[in-house]
């Protein structure tokens, strides 16, 4: 989900959100309720018409705040399923404008917890691909939590994108600044603190893909005989081994240009001191004049530095494809892990069907050889033959979903690869362009600035 930075808003008394009231219990089970009559997962066909049904929907702000377009499908189903080469239509998902509201009366923790009285929503805008219009509605972050949660549970094999952290949405209130110079881009995935280093957010972002990989660490099974599936597992492993690596590359690289930009600068600042200084001290014509052009060359010295800081915003927007597909790899673990839990949960009942039909042959063969508690027996053996039904259907169950999250598995992994390997080449192609042009801009510039100084050198020559 990206976001874009808006400046907070104070809200009014009359900026009342309503929201679902969750706790653990109806959170639990809302994700194995029927994504068709979600309200999260299915969003209204349009904010009017929901405004009398839906409890999230908030009828009472601004009419800038909400369209009349369709609202999308959050379950698209994937571009490699389809199986067409048209490009597929993406849903653009920012979250903006924070509000602070007051808890409604009766919270329970409001007034008792220091900051609990209020909480803050956001605007989360949904844009279709292809002029297919907008849908606004304003949620708080429990919700995010909530929606999060359901996705993952009606969606489990797919690579579902991590929701963001609180600190993230929080965050949007002032604009972040962006690895190093970029002001007035997009919000970055991990925004950086007050008098924190320009780059933590990378380290930021390394460590959240470290926390997101603990926390998808799946339980003991027995080793997967999919042989195409470990291929690809090791080489996905692979592939977030070079990321981290390449991700570090760029770090360096937009630092090292960053600091060229700040050398400039500083160079342009001081030859323009250094031509005042020149003027004010000239007693002839010949040093103001070469006092006008220490001027010049410093000008063009800042103009520079100005255009390396737009160079360094391109270089940040193309290399950001890195950062994506990295966080991204917290969700193919989260996928594989759904798998790995099937897979886990079709082998404990294998285990409790196998424990079960052992027993029950225990006691038929019991009850042959003693006849005076036959009644007793055959009870307990009908008893265990109605477990036994029951762990078979459920390990039906559990197989088909296990069947399906393996296809939603191979599904995700060829769509992965298809759309990694476009936007790759979107990214070297957009990098190599733009440091072409800049370099030529750069070239020409230095080039006036030759033609201007040429009478020095014919002079020294």
């Amino acid at each position: 989900m990206a976001a874009e930075p808006s400046p907070s808003v104070p809200s009014t008394a009359a900026d009342a959100l309503e929201t679902l009231a969750l706790d653990s219990s109806s959170s639990s089970a809302a994700a194995t309720a029927s994504t068709s009559t979600d309200p999260l997962l299915r969003p209204p066909t349009s904010p009017t018409a929901a405004a009398s049904d839906d409890p999230f929907v908030i009828d009472d702000f601004d009419e800038d705040d909400f369209s009349t377009a369709p609202a999308p499908n959050v379950a698209r189903q994937p571009r490699a399923a389809r199986g067409d080469a048209a490009s597929p239509v993406f849903a653009k998902i920012t979250v903006s404008d924070p509000k602070k509201h007051a808890e409604p009366s009766g919270g329970g923790a409001a007034g008792v917890i220091p900051g609990s009285g209020s909480y803050f929503s956001y605007l989360i805008t949904t844009r279709l691909a292809g002029g297919g219009g907008e849908v606004r509605v304003r949620r708080r972050f429990r919700d995010v939590v909530t929606l999060a949660d359901r996705l993952a549970a009606a969606h489990r094999g797919l690579f579902v994108p991590a929701r963001p952290d609180k600190s993230v949405l929080e965050g949007q209130g002032e604009p972040p600044r962006y690895w190093t110079t970029t002001l007035n881009a997009a919000a970055p995935l991990v925004p950086t603190k007050a008098r924190r280093d320009l780059f933590g957010m990378f380290k930021g972002l390394k460590q959240t893909v470290v926390n997101g990989l603990v926390a998808t660490k799946p339980p003991p099974v027995e080793q997967e005989t999919d042989t195409e599936f470990l291929a690809h597992k090791a080489r996905f492993d692979d592939l977030q081994q070079q990321l981290t690596i390449t991700s570090q590359q760029a770090e360096a690289l937009v630092k090292a240009q960053d600091d060229l930009r700040e050398t400039t600068g500083h160079l342009g600042m001081t030859l323009i001191k250094l031509a005042k200084f020149e003027r004010e001290q000239a007693t002839c014509n010949s040093l103001r004049r070469r006092a006008g052009e220490i001027h010049n060359f410093a000008n063009s010295v800042l103009k520079m530095s100005r255009s390396q800081i737009k160079l360094n915003s391109e270089m940040v927007k193309h290399l950001g494809s890195i950062h994506e597909y990295l966080e991204m790899m917290i969700s193919v673990h989260h996928a594989f892990t759904d798998r790995s839990n099937a897979l886990y949960y079709v082998q404990s009942l294998s285990a409790d069907l196998f424990s079960l039909h052992t027993r029950a042959g225990g006691l038929e063969s019991s009850s042959a050889r003693d006849m005076g508690h036959e009644w007793s027996t055959y009870q307990k053996v009908e008893g265990l033959k109605e477990a036994i039904r029951s762990a078979e259907a459920a390990k039906s169950d559990a197989v088909r979903e296990y069947e399906s999250i393996k296809e939603n598995n191979m599904i995700e992994i060829k769509r992965f690869d298809k759309e990694r390997r476009h936007d790759f080449i979107e990214m070297l192609k957009g990098f190599v362009v733009t440091q072409v042009s800049y370099s030529d801009h750069f070239a020409n510039m230095w080039t006036k600035v030759t033609e201007e100084t040429e009478v020095y050198a014919n002079r020294s020559n």
